[in-house]
Formats: structure tokens, C-alpha cells, sequence
């Protein structure tokens, strides 16, 4: 099950004690390590994983003080199993660097820093830069699609991922809300717009491993219905699961990293018409993946936009069908409404008037789903 939310405001409710984890937790050592060497996932999974949870988040020594103001917030939440991912040992380092006071002279414990050589290596990489001047933008999209595949490689450790953006505010408990029916029943979260767009937003994803032993060991009555809707839409009643399946989480974020390497995997060079490089920009990749999950094959209705007229398109199967005109509802997600006694678990907010509104015009409409279909075959 795959579920799209709004962003959510939470109440001010006492935190639960279940995921405190400061001062459970040790550092990861100031010299960098690298998730693509051999054994550092599951060191770095033992090391800064909580209750089979880890908060994931992007950072760097340029934006150092959004890295700096998020361990802040996470800790004053009681938050420590969290990972700063930035996209080389040098940038550790100088984040270090600039934390060093707050240790020294605050007593706040050490950062936890930790890069990945792959997949920037990748040799597809290349083929998509601006060679003729510079291009930070060519790194921040490597930077981005490297998440999700960190994210994998830690999710095969047995963690939960929860991946937000550092420009996200945390108002309340969020596990408590994620170990909620219905939340706890979802493979994957992720957030949409609330721009008319219906694009997704992949600032706040949370993948969880454990949600068909939810479904099975926490009941609810919506669940029925849900798994009624499921079975119609795969074609065929559901396998019971056994402890050797792959979760659902796991291999969606697989297959969001595998649709980045598609791109690195073309021959550019050999297209009568390129797209633009912005193909690598995960948040449509995200929106492909998931228009994908609900029609059962690879499809790419925003990619496409960066290249309507490439034969990269045929080439890998797709042909662009507009639907509605100018409106494109071939971008557009079949979501179900989650019919849940509870939904959604949000509290209405004590801010301004405008955050009412918000919360009556998005928190209060059901939550948003749609049925995963196991894969065709056994990979």
C-alpha cells in the first residue's frame, strides 16, 4: 500500500517515550565513512538505528546551518538515531568543523556524518553534465538520487527509513502517528502538494518495512475493504507472506533508484533528440514511479516533459498519450480514499487562522492510497 498525505500538522501531545533515543545512541566516528564500502551500512545501521528506525537527511558545509538547526529540532524531540548524508568525506569534515564550539562549549554531542562514493562514480553521470561551463545543478541532482540509494542499502540492514528534507518542521510526535493505524499499515508515505499540481513531494518519505506485520498483528475494520481493493486490483488474491519476502518498501525504493539509472544507462550520445538533463530530478521520478505502481508498467508522463519530441521514449517503451489537454491527467494518480474510522490521526493546530484553513481543507479529507501489486516476477 502506498499512501500520498499532505503535510501534516500535529498536535502538541506528550511524546511517546517508545523511539527517545537520545542519549542511547553513540556517534559515528569524525572521519567520514563511506555506505559503498563493504560492512559500513551495517555498521552504520547498528551504530545509529533506534528500534529498527532511522531519520535520514541531505547536508553539506555550505548549508551547514540547516544541518545544524535540524540535529537541533531532532534532539529537542528526542530524535538521535538520525544521519546526516552529505556528498563527500570533505564535507563531513567541515561540518565537523563548524560543530566543533557546540560540543566544546555546549556539551552537545558529536555530529554523525556519512557519504557515499557510489553512485557518484557512476560513469552514466557524465554524458549529462554542461560540459562548456559549470554546473552545480549536475551535482545536486547526483546528491539527490544518491538518498535513495543509501536509503536501500540501509533498508537491507532491517531499518526503516524516514527521508526529510531540512527545511521540514517536526510539530509533533511522528512515530506516534507512523505506528497509528492507518499509517502503520502503509509500505510507503510520501507527501503531495497542496498546489492543485497532484505531483508528490518526496521532502517527506517514510519507507516501512514492517507494514504487512502490522496489517496481520494490528487489525482494523478498514482493512477489510482496503484488502478487497487490493485483491481486484492485482487480478488475484494475494500469496500469504512468508519471512523470506522482500518487503514492499524495500523494492519500491530499489525500483526508484533503478529508474534514476535508467538514465545513466542510455546512450545519449546515440539520440537523434535528448531530453534535458533535468530527466534525473527525483521528485519526477517519483511521480513517474508511482503513476508506474498504479498502471503496472514503466511509464514516464513527467520525464517527459523535458524532452516531449526524444526517441529516448520509444526506446524504452513509452509513447506519450495526452489526456485532458493542457490539464495532462495522464500525470495523475487513481488514489483511493482511505475509508479509516480514524483518519486522519492529525489534531487540529493551535497556530494562526491560516493553519485552521489548511488543516479543514487538507488534514480533515481522507488520507490518499493505492495498491502495491507484487512484482510479476521473483527478483
Amino acid at each position: 500500500r502506498f499512501c500520498s498525505a499532505r503535510l501534516p500538522f500535529a498536535s502538541r501531545s506528550t511524546m511517546s517515550a517508545a523511539f527517545q533515543s537520545v542519549g542511547q545512541l553513540s556517534p559515528l566516528p569524525r572521519e567520514a565513512l563511506d555506505i559503498a564500502a563493504a560492512g559500513v551500512p551495517a555498521r552504520v545501521a547498528k551504530t545509529r538505528g533506534y528500534r529498527g528506525e532511522l531519520i535520514l537527511f541531505t547536508a553539506d558545509e555550505n548549508m551547514a546551518g540547516w544541518g545544524f538547526h535540524f540535529v537541533n529540532q531532532l534532539r529537542r524531540r528526542g530524535h538521535e538515531h538520525w544521519l546526516i548524508m552529505a556528498d563527500s568525506a570533505d564535507n563531513c569534515a567541515g561540518m565537523h568543523a563548524q560543530w566543533e564550539k557546540m560540543v566544546s562549549s555546549y556539551s552537545e554531542a558529536p555530529l554523525s556524518c556519512a557519504y557515499s562514493s557510489y553512485p557518484k562514480q557512476h560513469s552514466g553521470w557524465a554524458q549529462w553534465t554542461r560540459a562548456n561551463h559549470p554546473d552545480k545543478m549536475h551535482q545536486v541532482y547526483i546528491f539527490w538520487a544518491t538518498r535513495w540509494w543509501v536509503s536501500l542499502k540501509l533498508m537491507r540492514e532491517g531499518l526503516n527509513i524516514l527521508s526529510l528534507d531540512v527545511d521540514a518542521v517536526l510539530l509533533g510526535d511522528i512515530y506516534s502517528r507512523l505506528h497509528s493505524p492507518p499509517m502503520v499499515h502503509q509500505d510507503v508515505i510520501i507527501t503531495r502538494n497542496d498546489d492543485g499540481s497532484q505531483s508528490l513531494n518526496c521532502g517527506f518519505v517514510y519507507f516501512n518495512r514492517g507494514a504487512s506485520r502490522a496489517r496481520r498483528e494490528q487489525p482494523s475494520t478498514y482493512l477489510t475493504a482496503t484488502n478487497t481493493e487490493v485483491d481486484s486490483h492485482c487480478g488475484e488474491r494475494a500469496r500469504p507472506e512468508s519471512a523470506a519476502d522482500v518487503p514492499a518498501a524495500e523494492w519500491v525504493c530499489e525500483l526508484m533508484w533503478e529508474r534514476l539509472r535508467l538514465f545513466l544507462e542510455v546512450d545519449r550520445v546515440a539520440l537523434r533528440d535528448s531530453p534535458k538533463r533535468e530527466v534525473l530530478w527525483e521528485q519526477d521520478a517519483w511521480n513517474d514511479l508511482v503513476k508506474s505502481l498504479e498502471l503496472r508498467r514503466r511509464v514516464f508522463p513527467w520525464a517527459t516533459g523535458y524532452g516531449r519530441q526524444s526517441d529516448l521514449w520509444a526506446a524504452l517503451g513509452y509513447e506519450r498519450v495526452v489526456v485532458g489537454g493542457r490539464k495532462h491527467a495522464e500525470k495523475f494518480v487513481a488514489w483511493r480514499k482511505l475509508k479509516h474510522e480514524r483518519s486522519p490521526p492529525f489534531g487540529a493546530p493551535d497556530e494562526p487562522p491560516y493553519a485552521r484553513r489548511f488543516f479543514e481543507s487538507s488534514l480533515e479529507t481522507p488520507l490518499l492510497w493505492l495498491p502495491l501489486c507484487s512484482p510479476p516476477n521473483s527478483s
